[in-house]
């Protein structure tokens, strides 16, 4: 099952450098299997989300 990490972040660059973030404190770990996932929101905009693996 995944579930949410953080949304809302405008851009695929932006959103590896959230994660980076992520693993440099250990907010995320390697085993979690984060992803990175484009979606829409609901007026249409293309945002960027990042999944962890449960």
């Amino acid at each position: 099952m995944r579930y949410t990490y953080t949304s809302g972040i405008k851009s695929a660059q932006r959103a590896e450098e959230v994660l980076e973030d992520a693993f440099a404190t250990g907010d995320v770990l390697p085993g979690e299997r984060p992803q990175v996932e484009p979606y829409r929101t609901t007026i249409g905009q293309r945002r960027y989300r990042i999944t962890l693996e449960g």
